[in-house]
């Protein structure tokens, strides 16, 4: 796992490319979100001071008074969204191949480019087990809480509820760690059959447990601890002027290209195990 962070930390041109398009998406309703939250306040610092002991209220009353010039904002967020998802579908294929030859743009877009089908038949396959996967989970959370809600204190039903939710994130996780290994099996072979090479990266999976589900919880641990991090430090740091917001919207970006790097690092785990 170390080497395979090492080789994620040598290709920066890499990272910093897939850091500069979630940039470059989020930037326009982002900014957009600003400009009207500035306009309906009239550029006053004012509001920002609410934003310490946030509650649900404070989001009420605001949408309430100037939903008019938020919600447009917000309905396009999701399909920046969605945008941002094809994104990363289509440059899945130009970070395998970096991970053979190096860092090069021409074969980098050419790559994500030629991959791009396949990568987003996969998504399909993966959402097709994800969905009953979900349903599944809901149906047998609410008839455990039926079946024992005449038996059971309230702390029981949340606890059962508490592991039906620790079943279904696990069970979610272990799809979409097979669906890594799907993304380097669809490119190592060239195989152009998704739902092929998902069934084939999962028995591999599951017969190597240790080894490809064990460093994928891990890498989704450290992601926790990041995103607990930074939950910490913007607490610590008050947003009542433009220092402070300046200072915390760098923490967010070094969040953001740490995810990158977890998600990169984890896709370059599933590329050695393979080779092996």
């Amino acid at each position: 796992m170390l080497a395979a962070l090492t080789q994620t930390l040598r290709q920066p041109r890499l990272l910093l490319l897939l850091y500069g398009l979630t940039l470059l998406l989020a930037l326009p309703p982002t900014l957009g979100l600003f400009g009207a939250i500035n306009t309906e306040f009239d550029r006053s610092l004012a509001p920002l001071t609410l934003l310490d002991g946030f509650d649900y209220t404070v989001f009420s009353d605001f949408i309430n008074h100037h939903s008019g010039a938020i919600w447009p904002l917000l309905r396009t967020g999701w399909y920046v969204a969605l945008v941002y998802l094809l994104t990363t579908i289509w440059t899945t294929g130009g970070v395998l191949s970096s991970f053979m030859t190096d860092y090069r743009a021409a074969s980098f877009w050419q790559s994500a480019t030629y991959y791009f089908g396949r990568n987003a038949r996969l998504f399909g396959v993966t959402l097709l087990f994800a969905l009953p996967l979900l349903v599944g989970s809901l149906l047998v959370g609410s008839l455990l809480v039926i079946a024992t809600e005449d038996t059971l204190t309230e702390r029981g039903i949340a606890f059962i509820c508490l592991g039906v939710l620790v079943i279904f994130l696990l069970l979610l996780a272990l799809l979409f760690c097979v669906a890594n290994y799907a993304k380097v099996i669809l490119f190592r072979t060239d195989d152009a059959v998704a739902f092929r090479a998902f069934g084939v990266a999962g028995r591999f999976v599951l017969a190597n447990l240790l080894a490809t589900f064990g460093p994928y919880l891990l890498i989704l641990a450290v992601g926790g601890a990041l995103l607990a991090l930074y939950f910490l430090i913007e607490a610590a740091l008050p947003t009542r002027n433009w220092l402070m917001i300046g200072l915390l919207t760098l923490v967010q970006q070094a969040v953001v290209l740490g995810r990158i790097t977890l998600k990169i690092w984890a896709l370059r785990v599933a590329f050695d195990q393979v080779k092996r």
